[in-house]
């Protein structure tokens, strides 16, 4: 391959699919005209799936002791929008026009209403008789999703991103970094890239040091590292990647793995190249990011041997 948009490793063609995470973990609170301000916990699990919603289930554990089940979906709709729907304890929930970003890392408000029902009869016959609901509480409902400090991480450099020179941030971070080594990069890394092009604007990106694994168990050979991105998806595409999407990745990468050479320390970076991309990783350390300079190898197209393509960050670890 001779241009350099080989570093754009791949692209997968599969249904959208919105990765919903396995389990979340919330901070809230109730608010209502019945019961003034309620702070809580809440951790749920996802217990089924399809290609546009999921459905979680849990517990909230109020501060006065008491606690409630909760059933919730989240469903994808539109334009990468999300709404959620569902209960807490007596309560009805919902709430739509959520990114997934803001599920992941901004408080949400959803509606809370609690509908009593009431089996009337006017009479002694069956036909006599109807149920009746009435509304007898309504208010807000917070959610703020607990994050791991990767994810906070990335959250905190999504958040300064807007219309910054982010590429220029990481050559900075490069710059003072220190070289990132085989036992801290094994492993897959979700972050973002910012391209010589387009400074500004993230696409998604996964950082993975590995060995090859023969029969889905045995690492053997020699350590190689590689970044990957999927094009036409989010920036937080890699998050919460779902399983599914984990089975077509792995294999890509081995079946990429000749074509790695292996890592090595040089120039103060673990160093890794892709040959059929024409790019070199050079990976260093700056506090809890991973920060990776994609380099050049041979002139092609508009670029020359030793250009700097692109800068990127990870910090989820999430395999």
């Amino acid at each position: 391959m001779n241009s350099i948009l080989g570093f754009l490793l791949f692209v997968i063609s599969l249904p959208v699919f919105a990765a919903f995470p396995d389990k979340m973990s919330f901070t809230g609170d109730l608010k209502t005209q019945l019961t003034p301000y309620l702070k809580f916990s809440l951790d749920v699990n996802k217990k089924s799936e399809s290609l546009d919603k999921a459905r979680y289930q849990g517990t909230a554990l109020f501060e006065n002791g008491k606690n409630a089940n909760v059933n919730f979906t989240i469903k994808s709709y539109g334009q990468n929008l999300l709404k959620i729907y569902g209960d807490l304890g007596v309560y009805k929930i919902k709430g739509d026009g959520f990114s997934k970003q803001q599920i992941a890392g901004e408080t949400i408000e959803l509606e809370a209403n609690y509908y009593k029902r009431d089996y009337v009869c006017d009479g002694p016959g069956l036909d006599d008789c109807r149920t009746e609901t009435t509304l007898e509480d309504y208010g807000k409902l917070t959610l703020l999703q607990k994050r791991s400090p990767e994810a906070t991480t990335i959250n905190q450099m999504d958040s300064i991103a807007t219309n910054e020179d982010m590429f220029g941030k990481l050559e900075k971070l490069f710059a003072t970094g220190t070289a990132a080594t085989e036992q801290s990069t094994t492993g897959w890394f979700s972050g973002r890239c910012y391209m010589v092009y387009d400074r500004t604007h993230p696409v998604n990106a996964l950082l993975v040091g590995h060995h090859k694994i023969e029969n889905s168990k045995n690492p053997t050979g020699k350590f190689k590292v590689i970044s990957i991105q999927v094009v036409y998806e989010s920036p937080d595409f890699f998050d919460n990647i779902a399983d599914s999407y984990r089975t077509t990745i792995s294999s890509y990468i081995n079946e990429q793995f000749p074509y790695m050479t292996e890592a090595r320390i040089a120039d103060n970076s673990l160093v890794g190249e892709f040959e059929p991309g024409n790019i070199q990783y050079q990976i260093r350390k700056s506090g809890n990011l991973f920060i990776n300079k994609s380099v050049v190898v041979q002139n092609a197209d508009q670029y020359k041997a030793g250009d700097t393509y692109a800068y990127c960050f990870y910090s989820k670890k999430i395999n």
